[in-house]
């Protein structure tokens, strides 16, 4: 068994470094003591040697069969770097197996220099003398430390012996845990055996959803020793996400290398969706290489849809990032020249941002000479989401100086965050003292959102010193659909208190209709504290309820449906219901829908419903209609429609005497 042993090696004298990150051939050799000593433990330098070697004085005092305390962890912790690695390899050449547990338990939390230097050679060790021991210990520890040394056991163990660590992993009871593990296992060994690997993957050894990324780092390693036969193995994949990993980790070097090269190769194969999505993403790696590179790509590239393409990729916020302003400018000037005005305004926000970053004052003249457009508007919305960062009245004052309503809404827009963040009672004398219509209708509203949950009072008596009436109503909607699904009875009453009497209907329909969605037997409570004189819209109230209750709850909206009194209101509660219910449970739409008192209404929804489900199941419908117990005459505008919806039959097929001709679906 192969085995790491992160000891026996650093330079200049010491050998030590080798146990942290070399590879040794030979095991540990386990003494009939239960003692593990590292084979060539015989050639670690003695203590005068250390000290020659910039060993700290602490070291001196400790003896090899000193073993570890936490006598020689607070010396070690105090250590040089150079003494620490010696300290650790007289250490380690005179403890057990046994001591590991002791060791890793007294460190666990620790994070002082060094501690994790000491936890993984004691980790990698153990790993390598005694891995099913180490599970063992790990199943003792609290869940929150199992999951991630669980995952490091068996991806270290896949290094040392593939077979151990997957016949172990395979054999783990629990099925979630089983397939992280097997995951680790594959994921541990990508890198040494790419081959077999691979072979696994193909022969679905892993669930799919964890195969396909763990192609990636497969062929990264396939393309380590022989990158054109890895690229050549990833093209002949069937179409699919494992395609696409495939290829990416074929390319990731050469991405990085000489991205067109790689772009040219990806662009000469065959079309799939494994090609297009691997493709995408490649497209997508321009980000990572600096401004100039993506300069010099672009540029390079003749064919002008390609182009574009890639100027679509670019993010001038994280490629400005430490240029000064002139720089970011010309940046954008290069992008104007090459990019279509529609293309370049989805960029604008970002640029703002990079240049406001190295010049405020400046950013804000710029911002301000764009012409009029969409462009303009998200570089003034970006400026003044960059000035509220330090200061609110500067923005305000800057909304001010703006010309256009739709300008001055986008300013203002971009505040009613930093605004609303600083609590409600000083966002509502923020908005009162500047007293602006926009900025009461942007953040008025979403304050009353938020202040009416736990301060109704203060909230009424503030909404009274508003002055513009868009932001009035938005605030009092809001209100009510705080209040109305706390307290129907009071938001009822502050509606006839308030509201004229032509507005009225229309509120409490908004009220209801909106309460409706979140919770409709509320919305149903709430229909007790209707005027006695009704309500102009009461059918579309019903309606919305019966819509959105059928969400919820279908059989506790049926049952309501059915409680309603014969009438307008019921017919109306009725044809919502069946229009929902029609796309899972046709044929119980359909009997609703007969179930209609008004006439008009009645053939209007027996039509809509009788179309709907013949669009899915003709002969089921015609069945239906066929057999239901309505007049005849009622049936012959039915029959018509599912004849409409049905698909035209071949001329192959002879047409039934006994009525319509029944499609046969085979599944």
């Amino acid at each position: 068994m192969k085995i790491i042993s992160p000891l026996l090696a650093l330079g200049c004298g010491l050998i030590v470094g080798y146990f942290l990150f070399g590879r040794s051939e030979q095991a540990p050799v386990v003494s009939t003591s239960g003692q593990s000593h590292f084979s060539g433990a015989s050639s670690l330098p003695a203590s005068n040697s250390v000290q020659d070697s910039g060993a700290s004085p602490e070291f001196e005092a400790f003896e090899p069969e000193s073993g570890f305390s936490q006598e020689w962890l607070e010396a070690y912790e105090r250590m040089t770097p150079v003494a620490r690695y010696a300290a650790l390899a007289e250490m380690m050449s005179t403890i057990s197996v046994e001591d590991y547990p002791r060791i890793l338990d007294q460190i666990r939390d620790q994070s002082e220099e060094g501690i994790g230097q000491l936890r993984n050679v004691v980790q990698q060790q153990w790993i390598a003398t005694d891995p099913q021991g180490m599970l063992a210990y790990v199943e003792t520890l609290d869940y929150k430390y199992q999951q991630s040394l669980r995952h490091y056991v068996f991806r270290e163990w896949a290094k040392q012996d593939f077979d151990a660590a997957w016949a172990t992993a395979q054999s783990l009871p629990i099925e979630k845990i089983r397939e992280q593990m097997i995951a680790s296992v594959i994921g541990g060994a990508a890198m040494e055996s790419p081959h077999r690997v691979l072979s696994l993957l193909q022969a679905g050894q892993l669930p799919a959803r964890q195969g396909q990324w763990m192609y990636r780092s497969v062929f990264q390693a396939l393309a380590e020793t022989d990158p054109a036969q890895a690229r050549q193995m990833a093209a002949a994949m069937p179409p699919g996400d494992e395609k696409k990993f495939a290829l990416l980790g074929s390319l990731d070097v050469w991405i990085q290398d000489d991205f067109n090269a790689a772009l040219a190769w990806i662009n000469s194969l065959p079309m799939d969706s494994g090609v297009f999505r691997a493709r995408t993403e490649l497209l997508q790696g321009i980000r990572s290489h600096d401004f100039e590179a993506v300069r010099e790509i672009i540029d390079s590239q003749s064919d002008p849809e390609l182009q574009k393409e890639l100027l679509q990729q670019v993010q001038i916020q994280s490629s400005a990032r430490g240029r000064s302003f002139d720089e970011i400018v010309e940046m954008l000037s290069w992008l104007e020249a090459r990019m279509s005005p529609g293309d370049l305004k989805n960029k604008m926000s970002s640029t703002i941002y990079a240049m406001a970053d190295s010049d405020l004052a400046r950013t804000v003249d710029y911002a301000i000479s764009l012409p009029y457009g969409q462009a303009r508007l998200n570089a003034l919305g970006a400026v003044a989401n960059k000035m509220a960062q330090d200061d609110l009245e500067s923005v305000i004052r800057f909304a001010g100086s703006l010309e256009y309503d739709d300008e001055r809404t986008r300013v203002l827009d971009s505040i009613t965050h930093q605004v609303l963040r600083q609590g409600a009672e000083t966002a509502a004398a923020f908005i009162l003292e500047h007293n602006d219509s926009v900025l009461q209708q942007r953040v008025a509203p979403q304050l009353v959102r938020e202040w009416a949950a736990y301060d109704r009072a203060s909230t009424i008596e503030w909404m009274g010193h508003l002055t513009d009436e868009e932001a009035i109503r938005r605030s009092q909607s809001e209100l009510l659909r705080v209040w109305g699904a706390e307290d129907a009875a009071g938001a009822a009453r502050y509606i006839e208190e308030t509201f004229e009497v032509s507005q009225r209907s229309r509120v409490y329909r908004d009220v209801i209709g909106n309460l409706a969605y979140q919770d409709p037997q509320g919305a149903v409570a709430w229909l007790e504290h209707l005027p006695e004189d009704g309500v102009k819209n009461e059918k579309d109230i019903y309606s919305r309820i019966a819509g959105a209750y059928v969400n919820v709850d279908p059989l506790a909206a049926s049952e309501w449906v059915d409680s309603l009194e014969v009438g307008k209101l019921r017919d109306a509660s009725i044809k919502a219901l069946a229009q929902k219910v029609v796309r899972f449970e046709p044929e119980s739409a359909f009997i609703w829908a007969n179930s209609v008192d008004n006439a008009a209404v009645r053939k209007d929804t027996q039509s809509s419903t009788i179309r709907e489900w013949a669009k899915r199941d003709p002969d089921a419908a015609y069945q239906a209609v066929k057999d239901a117990r309505i007049d005849a005459e009622e049936k012959v505008p039915l029959f018509k429609e599912i004849e409409k919806q049905r698909k035209p039959v071949s001329q192959s097929e002879e047409p039934s005497d006994y009525g319509p001709v029944m499609i046969s679906v085979v599944n």
